[in-house]
């Protein structure tokens, strides 16, 4: 027998035929896995019927409905707690007084903004006056480009293996480290 045709014969072990049994005893003796899960199987079906003997006690439906009432009472008896969103805790010389900080705020972040408006314009004017300054030539980043391609080409033709014609690149690492590239 399989482990898989043991494991789903193992949880209808009650309604096997006593061939069947005998097949998944003799399995169960020489494989652990099924061993394991059948001793499982075997303490979880002892738990369950201990269980169903013990008589157990249901309290009363007067017995719940007193809980029930000293619960309510006790809750009536707490003070109440205030919610914070209610806004029932502020007195009104409080919120007068939040409104006027606000207010002050508001007209000093006005006049701040209203007196660096002035400063801001002939800021702009210079950083606009630099960028006419700069000219940006053509020739000279074709140049610039073109000797840094030079530069690379000398650079693998030097570490060109002349014996077998294949680039050696311990070569290029030492020169790339040599030069900033």
């Amino acid at each position: 027998m399989k482990c898989a045709e043991c494991e789903n014969a193992i949880f209808t072990y009650r309604e096997l035929s006593g061939k069947e049994k005998e097949r998944v005893d003799t399995h169960v003796a020489t494989c652990t896995n099924c061993r394991k899960l059948f001793n499982e199987y075997v303490f979880f079906n002892q738990m369950v019927a201990k269980a169903s003997q013990e008589n157990v006690q249901h309290p009363s439906p007067a017995w719940l409905t007193q809980k029930i009432m000293q619960s309510v009472a006790a809750q009536r008896q707490q003070p109440k707690k205030e919610d914070l969103f209610s806004f029932r805790f502020l007195e009104i010389s409080y919120a007068r007084f939040a409104l006027a900080g606000i207010s002050a705020c508001l007209m000093i972040m006005f006049f701040i903004e209203a007196g660096t408006a002035g400063n801001e314009q002939s800021r702009i004017n210079r950083l606009h006056s630099d960028l006419h300054s700069v000219v940006l030539r053509s020739d000279d980043l074709r140049n610039a480009f073109t000797a840094r391609k030079e530069n690379k080409k000398s650079m693998l033709r030097s570490c060109l293996n002349s014996f077998n014609k294949q680039i050696d690149v311990a070569c290029i690492k030492e020169k790339i480290n040599k030069t900033n590239f």
